[in-house]
């Protein structure tokens, strides 16, 4: 963690939005992985506008797709769908076949969660 808390003002200083998010997101995944979900949004949300400026979609797709695993975490099923299928278009437009499959397994998880294994199957 101290890494890349140590990192986000060097890119500050060097007005690098792109460097900026891509830290943001790891300190994301970091604390999602230690189950610290408010902070983990916290991170990922405020990725989310720089990659937006640094017009990076495959950033963005990968924070969405972050947001999707948070909440499917957190039994919110309804948001972490809407976050996996707002990252699928944008996965599709940047040729990520790997992105695109791992968002549709995450979709399919969710599906079979809710024990829809039709929907899940697709």
């Amino acid at each position: 963690r101290q890494h890349f808390e140590n990192a986000l003002p060097l890119y500050e200083a060097n007005c690098d939005q792109l460097g900026k998010a891509n830290v943001l997101q790891s300190l994301g995944d970091l604390e999602l992985r230690l189950d610290n979900v408010d902070l983990a949004r916290q991170h990922f949300e405020n990725a989310l506008p720089l990659y937006e400026v640094a017009s990076f979609q495959l950033g963005k797709a990968n924070v969405l797709h972050s947001l999707g695993d948070l909440e499917l975490r957190l039994g919110n099923v309804d948001l972490a769908r809407q976050h996996f299928e707002n990252a699928l278009p944008l996965y599709e437009a940047a040729c990520d076949e790997l992105g695109k499959a791992n968002v549709l397994k995450s979709l399919g998880d969710l599906e079979l969660r809710l024990g829809n294994v039709d929907l899940a199957r697709q």
